[in-house]
């Protein structure tokens, strides 16, 4: 299975969240996130989470998913804050994987960095007491800011770098 042979599955009128061989697709500039509900049949326990923003990377973990004949990942083609605050329960996690989430560490992209507090409010919601938070990152100042937003999200957080 190639990445090319998924195709997106709906126009920008017809957009609204969709689940499909397995991946949940969540649209930007989309208002009833919350008439949609939250993900029911999700079990921490069966699925793995991916959460790319852009098409072509989820085409292709779908495509290697597909080849490697994996049944327990749901891929989320979405922003992960509208990801995590509408679709995800109230202390769902235990554990979270964060790989390398700014892949432009330059400042003038520091506005748009996933770790800040918006975001870790949602994430203290969504995880169980004393969850562990495992974030892999290749920019000294960018983990040094992560820190720092994990010290004054005023959770105890776990955190390994």
């Amino acid at each position: 299975m190639k990445p090319k042979n998924l195709q997106f599955p709906f126009s920008w009128d017809e957009r609204r969240p969709l689940i499909f061989e397995n991946i949940l697709f969540v649209p930007q500039y989309y208002m009833n996130h919350r008439e949609w509900g939250f993900v029911n049949w999700y079990s921490p326990q069966v699925f793995k989470n991916q959460l790319p923003i852009h098409f072509e990377r989820v085409r292709k973990i779908w495509s290697k998913m597909r080849n490697l004949n994996l049944t327990n990942i749901l891929i989320v083609c979405g922003e992960a804050l509208t990801f995590t605050k509408n679709y995800v329960a109230d202390v769902s996690f235990q554990k979270v994987y964060i790989n390398f989430p700014d892949l432009w560490p330059k400042e003038k992209h520091a506005s748009n960095r996933l770790l800040q507090e918006p975001f870790l409010t949602e994430l203290s919601k969504k995880s169980k007491p004393q969850s562990e938070i495992i974030v892999a990152a290749d920019h000294l100042d960018y983990i040094k800011q992560i820190i720092s937003a994990l010290y004054q999200s005023g959770r105890l957080w776990i955190f390994l770098f």
